[in-house]
């Protein structure tokens, strides 16, 4: 579960997340959709225990960030937009890196690499070094980083940027499988993977939640979203 109260993030004198309020009980996939600069990344790095709120409360499976982040980043799969990946390792030497440093008993580890290397289509490349695979493929790669060790909760910022339509396509049917049993948070400024995927969409905007709508149908959720845009621009 992810309980948010009056989350607020300021850098400087730069407030970038206004009071968001949110609960997530249910395993599904949920949306977070914005523009850019709506404050989408922040509010996942804060999820995910790697960064702190400035006031408020935020916690995941009853953890609070601000003083449990190690056991949150436990419960928590991880994919910002920009995945940190060493470009000199090979697939399978970073796999191995991430899952040692998750704390993967080595027994554990080979069988968890080759269960997210199957889900993530990178059998092919498990022995490639990541320098050499195109950006969709590096995008692979780190969800199959997220995926290690099977967290209760995924959090993935822009996760099929760079990819073509046969991978969006078979990334789409891995989210909807995971999401049966694993609570997902999608980020995208893309209205479309929104409503292919999420039975819930959260529409963030200036650092404010300004409304949350349970649908998979693109129109209303198009609707409610262009409505929000044009009302902060007027």
């Amino acid at each position: 579960m992810i309980q948010v109260n009056e989350l607020k993030k300021m850098y400087h004198d730069t407030i970038v997340l206004k009071g968001i309020t949110f609960k997530i009980e249910r395993n599904g996939i949920y949306g977070l959709l914005g523009p850019n600069g709506a404050g989408k990344s922040t509010l996942l790095k804060i999820l995910s225990g790697s960064q702190f709120p400035s006031s408020g409360s935020v916690s995941v499976n009853g953890f609070n960030v601000a003083e449990q982040s190690l056991a949150v980043k436990k419960k928590i799969g991880y994919l910002p937009e920009n995945a940190p990946l060493d470009l000199k390792l090979r697939v399978r030497e970073y796999l191995f890196y991430i899952a040692s440093l998750k704390g993967l008993k080595a027994e554990k580890r080979s069988l968890e690499i080759e269960r997210v290397i199957d889900l993530c289509r990178l059998t092919n490349e498990y022995n490639t070094g990541i320098g050499f695979l195109s950006k969709g493929y590096r995008q692979r790669v780190g969800l199959a980083q997220a995926l290690l060790n099977s967290p209760d909760i995924l959090l993935l910022d822009e996760p099929l940027s760079g990819m073509d339509f046969e991978q969006i396509v078979a990334m789409r049917e891995l989210f909807k499988a995971i999401g049966q049993s694993h609570i997902i948070i999608l980020s995208t400024h893309i209205l479309q993977e929104i409503a292919s995927l999420c039975t819930k969409t959260y529409i963030l905007i200036d650092g404010e939640l300004v409304k949350s709508i349970s649908s998979l149908s693109s129109q209303p959720l198009e609707e409610a979203y262009l409505t929000e845009v044009q009302h902060r621009r007027e």
